[in-house]
């Protein structure tokens, strides 16, 4: 059976998208694009191949006006039967300039055998907005069926089908289908119905095919589509989504699904099934340009922006392409970032100098910033290239009007009036350019057809009153202007003029309440005003640490503004600083509520659900985060916190990288990518990213501080040294930096440097356990062991559960004999770390120093089980016993003596390794190899041996022994296979035996 894959309905519905400023474009009228194209694959007689097509097959692209559908893949023996009309194109282009409608249905392919020629159908469905109808090869008519008793509508229903009459194609099916019925036959003769949009007869008809074949997936996705033409969408949501669960991959399915529940208002669930086509075929360009729109409809403009380039990404056809960079143009303007839309779009001007919807959006961003001259020129552009888009037209004369070209502007109202007379706002327009013309004859005329068209329009009625008004029509001007002052009682335009014109008839009392209610209308346009300046001014006050005076003025703009979402979002940011966590919340839930897409609040207010304990609701506001912002790398810096914390390391690396990729500036990221690795005891890895994050936040303390640690960890002690005073630098009064700093110290044995950096830390912060227990280790290592104990005790007092503390403070009551004492915290230590083989040895001393055998005896055996290479714990144990007359004596003291052999064969094994080398640089190779062989003897399988065999075989491949070379370093691949010298050797090995084997070809 042939693999049969069907393109979706690209689109259920027209575009509602608005340019940002300026008149909406009109959406298409049907509620779905109707094709007269069919392709279906036919294993039977006969070739239909019409010159126009097969020619733009070969390479020639067909005019404009062609649409294709469906995808196959051929098997050898199929032939193909293409029927095929022009689509017919509206008198007036309904293309909405930025956004978009459906796009012209065009295809193009170049390609000659069967296989190609299937891929080329494939690349061009994915601009098609059509249906598609496929017959499969295996039920054709030829293929007969045993008929089922009222399994399938009567074919005499169909013979009285409009279609029925005038095709040769169908009267021949029903013949075939009266005698023979099958699934094939049925499918077919839905795509011939549903080709002449006969709606009534395909819906039975593939509804017949899949009586006979429920399991088929190919009509159930064709009617699917013929009930969502024919708008009964929750039918053919239905079936699509059996044909998922049934074929859980069919990405196709997942997205014309998508769109059906996106007609059906189920948003959610439309989301999820462009989601799911796209993680089955990311490059699938129709799933991300409807989610893409679905994005834009819910004003999530990040995410229509990410999945626009991914869109784009996937090398869609040139003319789908275009209508996608517009989109993104458009995105980014919405989504607040209108330089980088203006330079985009500008791009776009470069490439497609003659396209008129290019210079129609760039204008439209221009004119929404009030830059009026750009914008002009480019709607004139747009209008020369395309003199019948009215939007354009009209757009231009706004333009004029604002620029004071009034009589420029008339020749265009003119135009657009007479082309759309029922359009208020050309009228409106026309008007107002007579009003500054002087013109209030002509003016009252336009704008009187202005309020007629459109009765509830602020703009028509105000500017008719102000026209009637001055034309002496006082009483006419007074009932319009009042009109738009109920219309709009926050605008100050209306109440002005009727307080002149009242003033003008001698009626101060009316004239008084109209000045009262223009200085209430001026005083609420004010408070926008009023409130940005505030809000600035609170910005300024947090950025200089004055943050209470912040708190204060972002209260007062939010009385002004209580809705503005970001004044409530910086409140919050200020309120953390104060440590009102409660508070923080309340604004933080207050600015999502009011801007459900404020991903920055979201990740906010998962941050704080994190410090609060509450990990599974960080993580759903930091998904919503993302979800609104794919590429919001604070927020995938955060999840992948998360998700460290939840253990999921490989996930949360992968976010890290994300998080740089999307803002390589994000030192937060890097630093805390940089915490896992060093985690993970990857030093050398975390090195490299805490040097990338204090190279982009040079004054960030944190990452001194890791990379400090890192330093250590690493071996390179002297090097953390200056990174810990660069920490004391930026924060003298920091108790912690001058502990690390004398840690530091002290393991490069300035143990008085130390004592001074430890005994500042004490005096920063006297109730640091940290602090006491660092400077009374210092002094212990310095023989004073009083001054240690007061130390000691001082952190023991502060935390009781100081394991370190404990520790050391047991061994200065050891060295005193105060043995009850030192027993009591030995035995609170091995209470918290049962593990500690040390502290069960040092605690079993202690007990039979007390007279406890058998507790000492039992503490013995916990410190060998703990560590058997603990050699003192092993004699001890294996003397206590024997003084004990336990026969097990003897097992202990015979294991230690063989750990002592151990040891001493492990010293003797090192020591000809070392020989070796040494030999081996001084090019004695017989001897290096003669030691590194009795090594191996020696070794048997001691820790050294993949050392051993990896050191051999290196010094088989410098002596041109490659075969006894590779052999050796497989051994040590084989004990360590992440061993990179070995792996290098292997590699060059392999490299120089493949040049040879050529070279002998």
């Amino acid at each position: 059976m042939p693999l049969i894959s069907s393109v979706t309905v690209s689109s259920f519905g027209g575009s509602d998208r608005t340019t940002p400023a300026g008149p909406t474009r009109p959406a298409s009228a049907s509620p779905m694009p109707k094709s007269n194209v069919l392709l279906f694959i036919a294993a039977s007689s006969g070739e239909i191949t019409p010159p126009t097509f097969l020619a733009g097959m070969e390479g020639l692209a067909p005019r404009d006006g062609y649409g294709l559908d469906c995808i196959t893949l051929l098997p050898p023996s199929a032939r193909v039967v293409f029927r095929y009309s022009q689509i017919t194109r509206p008198r007036v282009p309904t293309r909405d300039t930025i956004q978009g409608n459906h796009m012209r249905k065009t295809w193009r392919a170049a390609l000659r055998d069967r296989q190609r020629f299937c891929a080329a159908l494939a690349s061009a469905s994915l601009f098609a907005a059509l249906p598609c109808y496929i017959m499969r090869a295996e039920d054709q008519v030829s293929k007969p069926q045993e008929p089922t008793a009222n399994s399938t509508t009567p074919v005499v229903f169909f013979k009285s089908c409009r279609s029925a009459k005038s095709s040769r194609q169908v009267s021949e099916i029903l013949q075939a289908l009266s005698t023979h019925p099958s699934a094939g036959a049925y499918n077919t003769l839905g795509a011939l119905f549903a080709q002449q949009n006969d709606f009534a007869c395909a819906i039975p008809a593939f509804e017949a095919a899949l009586r006979l074949e429920p399991n088929s997936v190919q009509p159930r996705f064709n009617l699917a589509v013929a009930l969502a033409q024919n708008e009964k969408q929750k039918q053919a949501a239905d079936h699509l989504r059996i044909l998922v669960r049934q074929k859980p991959d069919f990405f196709a399915a997942h997205n014309a699904l998508g769109l059906v529940l996106q007609d059906l208002g189920e948003l959610d669930g439309a989301e999820e099934e462009f989601r799911g086509a796209l993680k089955i075929n990311p490059r699938f360009t129709f799933a991300a340009s409807n989610l893409a729109k679905l994005l834009h409809s819910q004003k999530r403009y990040p995410a229509e922006i990410f999945y626009l380039r991914q869109a784009l990404a996937s090398d869609p056809p040139e003319k789908l392409a275009h209508q996608l960079q517009l989109d993104l143009g458009a995105a980014y303007e919405f989504n607040g970032d209108t330089d980088h839309a203006i330079e985009f779009l500008r791009t776009l001007v470069a490439s497609y100098p003659k396209s008129a919807d290019v210079h129609f959006a760039l204008a439209t961003v221009y004119a929404k910033h009030v830059r009026f001259k750009e914008a002009k020129a480019e709607y004139e552009e747009a209008v020369r290239l395309d003199p019948e888009d009215n939007v354009a037209r009209i757009s231009l004369a706004k333009i004029l009007t604002e620029l004071g070209e009034n009589a420029a502007a008339l020749p265009h109202l003119q135009v657009f009036t007479r082309r759309v007379p029922g359009d208020y706002e050309g009228h409106l327009v026309m008007g107002t350019a007579y009003r500054k013309l002087g013109d209030l004859t002509r003016a009252a005329r336009e704008l009187r057809r202005a309020v007629e068209l459109k009765p509830d329009s602020y703009e028509a009625r105000y500017n008719l009153g102000f026209v009637l008004a001055h034309s002496e029509h006082l009483e006419e001007g007074i009932e319009q202007l009042e009109a738009a002052k109920k219309l709009n009682p926050h605008a100050a335009e209306a109440p002005y003029e009727l307080s002149l014109i009242f003033r003008k008839k001698n009626e101060p009392q009316r004239a008084e309440e109209e000045v009262h209610a223009f200085q209430e209308a001026k005083s609420w346009s004010d408070r926008e005003t009023n409130a940005a300046i505030l809000g600035s001014k609170a910005n300024a006050l947090l950025e200089k640490g004055d943050t209470e005076g912040a708190v204060a003025m972002y209260i007062e703009v939010i009385e002004l503004e209580p809705d503005n979402p970001k004044t409530h979002y910086n409140l919050a940011l200020a309120l953390e600083k104060l440590g009102k966590r409660g508070e923080e919340s309340q604004e933080l839930e207050k600015a999502v509520e009011l801007d459900p897409n404020f991903a920055e609040a979201h990740n906010q207010l998962g941050i704080l659900r994190l410090a609060n304990g509450r990990g599974n609701d960080a993580e759903r506001e930091f998904r919503t985060a993302l979800a609104i912002n794919p590429e919001y790398a604070e927020a995938e810096n955060s999840l992948a916190n998360v998700y460290v914390r939840q253990g999921k390391i490989a996930e949360a690396v992968s976010l890290f990288r994300k998080a740089t990729d999307h803002d390589p500036k994000n030192a937060r990221a890097y630093l805390d990518w940089g915490l896992v690795l060093a985690g993970q005891g990857h030093y050398a890895g975390a090195e490299e990213l805490f040097r990338k994050a204090i190279g982009l936040s040079p004054n960030n303390t944190d990452a001194y501080t890791t990379l400090g640690m890192t330093e250590v960890k690493l071996g390179h002690l002297k090097e953390s040294i200056p990174l810990f005073r660069k920490v004391l630098e930026l924060q003298p009064d920091s108790a912690d930096a001058h502990v690390n700093l004398g840690i530091a110290l002290a393991d490069q044995y300035d143990l008085r440097g130390a004592l001074e950096q430890f005994t500042e830390a004490v005096r920063l912060a006297p109730n640091s356990p940290s602090a006491h227990y660092n400077r009374g280790r210092a002094l212990y290592d310095l023989g004073k062991r009083q001054e240690a104990r007061t130390e000691l005790e001082a952190a023991y007092r502060l935390s009781p559960e100081y394991s370190s503390v404990l520790y050391l403070l047991a061994l200065l009551e050891r060295q005193a004999s105060n043995y009850p004492r030192s027993t009591a915290l030995l035995e609170k230590l091995v209470s918290m770390e049962p593990k500690n083989s040390v502290a069960h040895y040092l605690l079993g001393q202690d007990l039979l120093h007390l007279g406890k055998q058998e507790e000492a005896i039992h503490h013995l055996q916990l410190a060998v089980e703990a560590d058997p290479n603990n050699s003192q714990a092993l004699y001890n144990l294996a003397q206590t016993l024997s003084k004990a007359g336990r026969p097990e004596a003897k097992l202990y003291m015979d294991r230690f003596q063989a750990l002592q052999r151990s040891r001493k064969l492990s010293d003797r094994v090192q020591t000809l390794n070392n020989f070796a080398l040494e030999a081996a640089n001084s090019h004695d190779w017989p001897q290096a190899v003669e030691q590194l062989k009795e090594a191996l003897e020696l070794c048997g399988q001691c820790p050294q041996l993949p050392v051993l065999h990896k050191n051999l075989g290196l010094i088989y491949a410098r002596t041109g022994d490659p075969e006894n070379g590779e052999q050796e370093l497989r051994l040590a691949l084989r004990l360590n296979p992440n061993d990179p010298d070995a792996l290098k050797a292997i590699g060059i090995i392999e490299e120089s035996r493949n040049n040879k084997k050529a070279t002998a070809n």
